[in-house]
Protein backbone atom coordinates (compact mmCIF):
# COMPACT_ATOMS: atom_id res chain seq x y z
CA UNK A 1 0.00 0.00 0.00
CA UNK A 2 1.45 3.30 -0.96
CA UNK A 3 0.41 6.20 1.85
CA UNK A 4 0.58 9.75 -0.14
CA UNK A 5 1.58 12.41 2.35
CA UNK A 6 1.13 15.27 -0.20
CA UNK A 7 0.75 15.91 -3.63
CA UNK A 8 0.58 19.39 -5.76
CA UNK A 9 2.36 22.03 -8.15
CA UNK A 10 5.01 23.97 -6.65
CA UNK A 11 6.21 27.02 -7.86
CA UNK A 12 9.25 28.49 -6.10
CA UNK A 13 8.99 32.00 -7.19
CA UNK A 14 5.64 32.00 -5.31
CA UNK A 15 6.66 30.27 -2.13
CA UNK A 16 10.62 31.94 -1.76
CA UNK A 17 10.00 35.42 -2.80
CA UNK A 18 13.14 37.27 -3.20
CA UNK A 19 16.04 34.11 -2.18
CA UNK A 20 17.77 32.60 -4.55
CA UNK A 21 17.66 29.09 -2.54
CA UNK A 22 15.67 26.92 -0.65
CA UNK A 23 16.99 26.31 2.80
CA UNK A 24 18.81 22.98 2.79
CA UNK A 25 16.37 20.04 4.26
CA UNK A 26 16.31 16.00 4.84
CA UNK A 27 13.69 14.12 2.73
CA UNK A 28 11.54 12.60 4.73
CA UNK A 29 9.53 10.62 2.12
CA UNK A 30 9.89 9.30 -1.49
CA UNK A 31 9.31 12.82 -3.58
CA UNK A 32 8.78 12.47 -7.26
CA UNK A 33 8.97 16.01 -9.23
CA UNK A 34 8.20 16.54 -12.88
CA UNK A 35 9.70 19.71 -14.08
CA UNK A 36 7.27 21.94 -16.22
CA UNK A 37 9.46 24.93 -16.78
CA UNK A 38 11.90 26.90 -15.27
CA UNK A 39 15.98 27.02 -14.87
CA UNK A 40 17.01 26.27 -11.59
CA UNK A 41 18.50 23.49 -10.34
CA UNK A 42 18.26 20.95 -7.15
CA UNK A 43 21.34 20.33 -4.72
CA UNK A 44 21.26 16.73 -3.67
CA UNK A 45 23.88 15.22 -1.51
CA UNK A 46 26.09 17.71 -3.12
CA UNK A 47 25.39 16.90 -6.54
CA UNK A 48 24.24 19.84 -8.89
CA UNK A 49 20.87 18.75 -11.14
CA UNK A 50 19.42 21.20 -13.69
CA UNK A 51 15.74 21.98 -14.21
CA UNK A 52 14.41 21.27 -17.32
CA UNK A 53 10.79 20.57 -18.74
CA UNK A 54 10.15 16.76 -19.05
CA UNK A 55 12.85 15.71 -16.17
CA UNK A 56 11.84 13.86 -13.24
CA UNK A 57 13.51 14.19 -9.95
CA UNK A 58 13.70 10.93 -7.48
CA UNK A 59 14.42 11.83 -3.98
CA UNK A 60 14.74 9.10 -1.31
CA UNK A 61 14.42 9.47 2.07
CA UNK A 62 17.64 10.77 3.82
CA UNK A 63 19.22 12.28 1.55
CA UNK A 64 20.01 16.44 1.80
CA UNK A 65 18.64 18.91 -0.42
CA UNK A 66 17.86 22.30 -1.62
CA UNK A 67 16.67 24.13 -4.96
CA UNK A 68 17.70 26.68 -6.41
CA UNK A 69 15.14 29.49 -8.01
CA UNK A 70 13.51 29.69 -10.39
CA UNK A 71 11.33 26.63 -11.50
CA UNK A 72 7.53 25.04 -11.56
CA UNK A 73 6.94 21.29 -10.91
CA UNK A 74 4.04 19.14 -9.98
CA UNK A 75 5.30 16.87 -6.62
CA UNK A 76 4.14 14.07 -4.92
CA UNK A 77 5.65 13.11 -1.76
CA UNK A 78 4.92 9.72 -0.81
CA UNK A 79 5.63 6.74 1.82
CA UNK A 80 6.77 2.59 0.14
CA UNK A 81 6.36 -0.12 2.36
CA UNK A 82 10.15 -1.97 2.14
CA UNK A 83 8.67 -4.67 -0.58
CA UNK A 84 7.35 -1.30 -2.86
CA UNK A 85 10.83 0.57 -2.05
CA UNK A 86 12.95 -2.30 -3.06
CA UNK A 87 12.37 -1.84 -6.71
CA UNK A 88 13.33 1.64 -6.75
CA UNK A 89 16.46 1.21 -4.86
CA UNK A 90 18.97 1.69 -8.02
CA UNK A 91 16.41 4.26 -9.71
CA UNK A 92 18.29 7.33 -11.03
CA UNK A 93 17.68 10.82 -9.62
CA UNK A 94 17.03 12.24 -12.55
CA UNK A 95 15.41 10.84 -15.62
CA UNK A 96 14.60 12.58 -18.82
CA UNK A 97 10.78 11.07 -19.22
CA UNK A 98 9.41 9.58 -22.69
CA UNK A 99 6.33 10.82 -22.55
CA UNK A 100 5.85 14.28 -20.77
CA UNK A 101 2.05 14.37 -21.26
CA UNK A 102 1.12 11.16 -20.10
CA UNK A 103 2.93 12.32 -16.72
CA UNK A 104 1.22 15.60 -16.69
CA UNK A 105 -2.36 13.73 -17.03
CA UNK A 106 -1.46 11.25 -14.03
CA UNK A 107 0.11 14.25 -11.86
CA UNK A 108 -3.19 16.43 -12.72
CA UNK A 109 -5.46 13.23 -11.72
CA UNK A 110 -3.06 12.57 -8.53
CA UNK A 111 -3.78 16.24 -7.35
CA UNK A 112 -7.45 16.51 -8.26
CA UNK A 113 -8.45 12.86 -5.93
CA UNK A 114 -5.72 13.89 -3.40
CA UNK A 115 -7.18 17.50 -2.67
CA UNK A 116 -10.97 16.54 -2.89
CA UNK A 117 -10.38 14.20 0.47
CA UNK A 118 -13.05 11.68 -0.48
CA UNK A 119 -12.83 8.10 0.98
CA UNK A 120 -14.41 6.82 -2.06
CA UNK A 121 -11.22 7.88 -4.43
CA UNK A 122 -8.82 6.09 -2.30
CA UNK A 123 -8.87 3.29 -4.53
CA UNK A 124 -8.83 5.38 -7.98
CA UNK A 125 -5.72 7.48 -6.24
CA UNK A 126 -3.79 3.96 -5.11
CA UNK A 127 -4.41 3.26 -8.91
CA UNK A 128 -2.88 6.69 -10.48
CA UNK A 129 0.24 6.35 -8.07
CA UNK A 130 0.74 2.77 -8.93
CA UNK A 131 0.71 4.07 -12.64
CA UNK A 132 3.62 6.67 -11.65
CA UNK A 133 5.51 4.56 -10.43
CA UNK A 134 5.52 1.91 -13.01
CA UNK A 135 6.57 4.56 -15.11
CA UNK A 136 9.03 5.97 -13.09
CA UNK A 137 10.61 2.70 -12.90
CA UNK A 138 10.09 1.93 -16.84
CA UNK A 139 11.63 5.45 -17.82
CA UNK A 140 14.53 5.41 -15.37
CA UNK A 141 15.47 1.77 -16.00
CA UNK A 142 15.17 2.52 -19.86
CA UNK A 143 17.52 5.86 -19.10
CA UNK A 144 20.35 5.01 -17.24
CA UNK A 145 20.73 1.12 -18.81
CA UNK A 146 18.63 -0.14 -21.36
CA UNK A 147 18.47 2.68 -24.19
CA UNK A 148 21.56 3.10 -25.67
CA UNK A 149 21.65 -0.55 -26.29
CA UNK A 150 18.40 -0.56 -27.08
CA UNK A 151 18.87 2.08 -29.70
CA UNK A 152 21.92 0.83 -31.09
CA UNK A 153 19.98 -2.90 -31.75
CA UNK A 154 17.09 -0.85 -33.42
CA UNK A 155 19.83 1.02 -35.97
CA UNK A 156 21.83 -2.33 -37.06
CA UNK A 157 18.35 -4.01 -37.70
CA UNK A 158 17.52 -1.64 -39.99
CA UNK A 159 21.05 -1.38 -41.17
CA UNK A 160 20.53 -5.07 -41.98
CA UNK A 161 17.21 -4.89 -43.75
CA UNK A 162 16.67 -1.81 -45.06
CA UNK A 163 16.22 -3.36 -48.18
CA UNK A 164 13.00 -5.07 -47.44
CA UNK A 165 9.56 -3.44 -46.34
CA UNK A 166 9.81 -2.44 -42.49
CA UNK A 167 7.19 -1.21 -40.14
CA UNK A 168 7.49 0.50 -36.87
CA UNK A 169 6.12 -2.42 -35.41
CA UNK A 170 9.03 -4.86 -36.64
CA UNK A 171 11.69 -2.95 -35.04
CA UNK A 172 9.93 -2.48 -31.52
CA UNK A 173 9.67 -5.56 -31.88
CA UNK A 174 12.84 -6.48 -32.60
CA UNK A 175 13.79 -4.65 -29.12
CA UNK A 176 10.70 -6.03 -27.47
CA UNK A 177 8.94 -2.61 -27.01
CA UNK A 178 5.64 -1.21 -27.61
CA UNK A 179 5.84 0.80 -30.93
CA UNK A 180 4.61 3.82 -28.84
CA UNK A 181 7.24 3.64 -26.27
CA UNK A 182 9.88 2.68 -28.90
CA UNK A 183 9.36 5.32 -30.98
CA UNK A 184 9.57 8.02 -28.05
CA UNK A 185 12.71 6.48 -26.54
CA UNK A 186 14.35 6.57 -30.48
CA UNK A 187 13.13 9.96 -31.09
CA UNK A 188 14.62 11.39 -27.89
CA UNK A 189 17.71 9.30 -28.74
CA UNK A 190 18.19 10.38 -31.68
CA UNK A 191 16.49 13.20 -32.83
CA UNK A 192 14.66 11.53 -35.68
CA UNK A 193 11.69 8.90 -35.54
CA UNK A 194 12.30 5.45 -36.54
CA UNK A 195 10.88 6.16 -40.05
CA UNK A 196 12.86 9.31 -40.27
CA UNK A 197 15.69 7.06 -39.49
CA UNK A 198 15.33 4.58 -41.89
CA UNK A 199 14.64 7.16 -44.68
CA UNK A 200 17.53 8.71 -44.27
CA UNK A 201 19.96 5.50 -44.22
CA UNK A 202 17.89 3.93 -47.49
CA UNK A 203 18.64 7.51 -49.50
CA UNK A 204 22.45 6.97 -48.03
CA UNK A 205 23.03 4.00 -49.66
CA UNK A 206 21.30 5.01 -52.91
CA UNK A 207 23.39 7.95 -53.30
CA UNK A 208 26.03 5.91 -52.77
CA UNK A 209 24.94 3.56 -55.43
CA UNK A 210 24.46 5.76 -57.93
CA UNK A 211 27.98 7.20 -57.97
CA UNK A 212 29.94 3.64 -57.79
CA UNK A 213 27.14 1.22 -59.79
CA UNK A 214 26.18 0.30 -62.88
CA UNK A 215 22.69 -0.40 -61.53
CA UNK A 216 19.69 0.99 -63.02
CA UNK A 217 17.23 3.68 -61.59
CA UNK A 218 14.75 1.00 -60.81
CA UNK A 219 16.93 -1.60 -59.35
CA UNK A 220 18.79 0.39 -57.55
CA UNK A 221 15.10 2.16 -55.83
CA UNK A 222 14.86 -2.02 -55.24
CA UNK A 223 17.92 -2.71 -53.86
CA UNK A 224 17.39 0.23 -51.07
CA UNK A 225 13.61 -0.65 -50.00
CA UNK A 226 11.53 1.66 -51.67
CA UNK A 227 7.80 0.48 -52.81
CA UNK A 228 8.28 1.84 -56.09
CA UNK A 229 10.29 3.95 -58.42
CA UNK A 230 8.30 6.84 -58.14
CA UNK A 231 8.58 6.76 -54.53
CA UNK A 232 12.35 6.58 -54.78
CA UNK A 233 11.89 9.65 -57.36
CA UNK A 234 10.16 11.48 -54.66
CA UNK A 235 11.55 10.43 -51.94
CA UNK A 236 15.37 11.31 -53.46
CA UNK A 237 13.98 14.86 -54.98
CA UNK A 238 12.53 16.18 -51.93
CA UNK A 239 16.54 15.29 -49.79
CA UNK A 240 18.23 16.74 -52.35
CA UNK A 241 16.67 18.88 -54.59
CA UNK A 242 17.56 16.76 -57.42
CA UNK A 243 16.45 13.70 -59.05
CA UNK A 244 18.25 10.17 -59.20
CA UNK A 245 18.83 10.24 -62.88
CA UNK A 246 19.89 14.08 -62.57
CA UNK A 247 22.31 13.10 -59.47
CA UNK A 248 23.92 10.44 -61.36
CA UNK A 249 24.65 12.34 -64.39
CA UNK A 250 26.09 15.04 -62.90
CA UNK A 251 29.05 12.58 -61.60
CA UNK A 252 29.78 12.91 -65.41
CA UNK A 253 30.36 16.51 -65.47
CA UNK A 254 33.73 17.64 -66.21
Amino acid sequence: MLNLKSAGVFDSSKVFKNREQTPERTVKHYEIELYVCGKGQSVIDGIVYEHQKGNLLFCTPGQKRYSRQCFVCYNVHLHMDPQAAAFFSNTATVTKVTDFEHYEKIYIEIIRLYESGNKDSQLMLQSKLYELLDMVYKDSKLDSVSAPNTIKMAIEYMEKHFQKRILLQDIADHVNLCPTYFHKLFKRATDLTPQQYLMDLRLSNAKNMLLTKNNTIEEISELCGFSSIAYFDYSFKKAYNISPMAFRKRKYMP
